[in-house]
Formats: structure tokens, sequence, C-alpha cells
């Protein structure tokens, strides 16, 4: 028997296309993307409350994104475990040029010795791409389906929803550029949404008939970031986590990002025009106001330190460096 959500998955792989910066996608573009919903309800059906100690880089503009998200459902990408070389036992991000190091506890939503490229919706919650998981649960069939027969078992599966699938598709790759030739309508806004809850209440189903497989992997604390050779990763783990506490904050002094706020860091040459106007505009920060702007957020303390001071700053706390 073949099962819709193996089939679609396939099929969506396939027909996958690149969204935006990650605090711009929808939840539109992550159905299409073929991406799968991860939100505390789920999760708490899967896993109950897993409580998780990891940390988060940031910059100067994004520590009041990360103090928006205590106590909240809205989640956060975190790390618990680093490679030695990476940018992040620096201090620097993924999103930003980071500077600043946050110990954070949390709920867990999803875990993964490997970054697993999680990204957030306009409402806050995460999605993670279907291929993160076919290793797995064994989603992809291999049994050699064309894809004339694929389709036509999406159809006999969820008709409503190919239909819907299919009419976007067909907008999104030809009516925007060529409306004369392909005259198709945009899906309504009641149709969005019912595309879009399809897709979700589907998972849902399918991660919570399989969540045994779902704790083992993707649902505990993880401590590595050495996700074996059949896996790709970047140097650091990935724990995706909500209902945040911000504990202590490591400040990197002498990291770039620094270099673009601070009035006295040692990174900054004044001689450029470049740096000169924003001095002059006011742009720069005293370490009094740069410290300030980090006691608001913290729950615990705040630490000016280097770069050579962030691997410790995260092992003292629980992390690890490999």
């Amino acid at each position: 028997m073949i099962k819709l959500m193996d089939i679609l998955l396939q099929e969506l792989k396939k027909t996958s296309h690149v969204t935006t910066a990650a605090h711009e996608t929808t939840a539109l573009k992550n159905v299409w993307s073929g991406r799968v919903p991860i939100y505390p309800k789920l999760m708490k059906k899967i896993l109950g409350d897993v409580k998780i100690n990891s940390f988060h880089t940031t910059n100067f503009e994004g520590l009041k994104n990360v103090k928006s998200t205590v106590g909240t459902k809205k989640s956060l990408s975190t790390f618990t475990a680093l490679s030695k070389d990476s940018m992040m036992a620096g201090g620097m991000g993924v999103q930003t040029k980071g500077g600043f190091v946050l110990q954070l506890e949390g709920n867990l939503l999803a875990s993964s010795a490997a970054d697993i490229g999680s990204v957030p919706d306009e409402s806050g919650r995460r999605w993670i791409h279907a291929y993160t998981m076919e290793d797995y649960f064994g989603v992809i069939p291999t049994n050699g389906f064309s894809e004339d027969s694929i389709f036509d078992a999406i159809k006999k599966a969820d008709k409503r929803w190919f239909e819907l699938h299919e009419k976007y598709v067909k907008w999104y790759r030809f009516h925007d550029e060529n409306p004369e030739i392909y005259p198709w309508e945009e899906l309504t806004g009641k149709e969005k949404a019912e595309y879009i809850k399809r897709w979700v209440d589907g998972w849902e189903k399918y991660l919570v008939k399989n969540k045994k497989r779902f704790i083992k992997y993707f649902g505990q604390e993880v401590k590595t970031q050495n996700a074996g050779s059949d896996r790709a990763h970047y140097g650091w783990n990935e724990l995706i986590i909500y209902n945040i506490k911000i504990k202590d904050v490591f400040i990197v002094s002498d990291g770039f990002a620094m270099s673009t706020i601070w009035d006295k860091s040692p990174n900054l040459d004044l001689k450029r025009t470049s740096h000169k106007k924003m001095m002059d505009s006011g742009n720069f920060k005293t370490k009094k106001e740069i410290m300030a702007a980090a006691k608001k957020v913290a729950g615990g303390k705040v630490i000016w330190g280097k770069k050579a001071a962030v691997r410790g700053f995260i092992k003292s706390r629980g992390g690890v460096i490999e």
C-alpha cells in the first residue's frame, strides 16, 4: 500500500524551491518546499517536557529578538556542542556576525547531532525539511515508481490537497512572469489555509503514530556535533527549544561584530571613511551601553571577554567543545 506521506515527500523533494532568509519564510512556502512543521502542541504529545540547557549566538540587534521569545511558544535554534574550529566557537553566528553568546534553558522541540536547517515562519512555528528525516523514517519510496504513478497515487490518497498544490505550483512557476500565456489564479486565502492545514494535520498524525522513532532520533538531549560519516554537519549540532529562559551572556569584545558597534573596539579603524561616518552619526556604543543592553536580557551574569574565552564559557556551563 502506497502511503500519501511517502509520495508527497518524494514529489516535493523534486519540486522544492529556495526560500528567502529564515526570518522571512511563510507557512505557505514551507509547505510547498516539503518542510515538516514542529511546534509545541505537537511536541507536547510526543516528547512531554524535556528541559534543555543550550547556547545561542546573536548580534546586538538580535538581543531584543531573543528576549521576545522568553516564556513563549516561539522557538529558537540553539546548540550544545561545537567543533573547536567552528565559527560559533569564536562567538560568531549563522544568520548574524554574532558577538553575544547566550546560555539558555528551555523545552525541547527537536534535536539533532547535525545542523538540521530549521526555519521559523511568520508565526514563530519551526519547520525542518522532510529529507532530514528520510534516512531515519524510511519515508522516501525506493521501489521504482514512475512519475506518472506517483501523481496518480497522490490524487487517490488526497485528491484535494494535490489539486491545491498543483494550482499553486503552476501559478508560482509560470503566471507571475507570463500572466497572458498562463492565466492561472493564485490560491485564495481560504484555499491557502486549507492547503497548509491538510499538510500540518497529516504530519501531526504521522509523527504521533511514529513517536518512538522520532524520540529516538530527534527527541533527546544531544551532547555531540559529530553526526557520523553518513550525515552532513557543519561543526555544531542543533536543538530547537521554546519556553526559553536567558541565563548568562558572554560579550565577545575582540570579535568582528563588536567593531561595528563598540566605539573603542581594537578592530575599529577610524581612518576608514565608513567607520568615521558611523561614529559621527552616533551609531557606535560605549562599553557601558553594550553591557547595559545585555543586562536587560540576561537572567544571570553578563561577562565581557575575548574570543579565546568563548570555549571556556560554553564548557563551564555544560556545553561540549570537540
